[in-house]
C-alpha cells in the first residue's frame, strides 16, 4: 500500500503546532523561554511535516506490505524494514495510528494514516488487515 500526501493529517499536524503555540505565549515565562519553546514547535512541525506530510526525508514510510506474521516499511530511500505490528495500533473509521516494533530497533516507528494518504479502497483494506490481524 503506497503512502502518498494526507491533508487531513496537515491540517491538523497544523492547528496541533498552532494550538501549542498559543499555549506557549499565554505562559508567564520570560521572552526568551518563549521564544526558545516557539523554535522547538517550529522545528518540530517543520520535521514532521516533511517526513510524514511531504514525504521528503529519506525516513519517511513510502510504503507499508502487510504480511501474515508482521509488517515490511518502504522507506523514501528504498530501504525495507520488517517488524511486527504493535498492540497499541489504533484502527478508527477516521484514521489508523499504525505502531510497529522495527527489527533490530529499541523503539517504536509510528506513523498516523488517514484515508486521503491511501484512497478509500486501501484504507479500508489496512483497517481489516489490521483488525484481523
Amino acid at each position: 500500500m503506497t503512502i502518498t500526501f494526507s491533508s487531513k493529517l496537515a491540517l491538523m499536524l497544523l492547528i496541533m503546532y498552532t494550538v501549542a503555540a498559543i499555549a506557549v505565549c499565554l505562559t508567564s515565562m520570560s521572552l526568551p523561554e518563549k521564544l526558545f519553546f516557539l523554535l522547538l514547535l517550529i522545528s518540530s512541525a517543520v520535521y514532521h511535516l516533511a517526513r510524514d506530510v511531504f514525504l521528503l526525508l529519506s525516513n519517511s514510510w513510502r510504503e507499508i506490505t502487510l504480511v501474515p506474521d508482521g509488517v515490511f516499511i518502504t522507506a523514501q530511500d528504498g530501504s525495507r524494514t520488517y517488524g511486527q505490528v504493535a498492540n497499541i495500533t489504533t484502527v478508527s473509521p477516521y484514521f489508523v495510528v499504525l505502531v510497529v516494533r522495527l527489527e533490530g530497533r529499541y523503539f517504536t516507528g509510528s506513523r498516523v494514516v488517514f484515508p486521503d494518504s491511501l484512497g478509500k479502497d486501501m484504507f479500508r483494506k489496512l483497517c481489516i488487515l489490521l483488525k484481523f490481524s
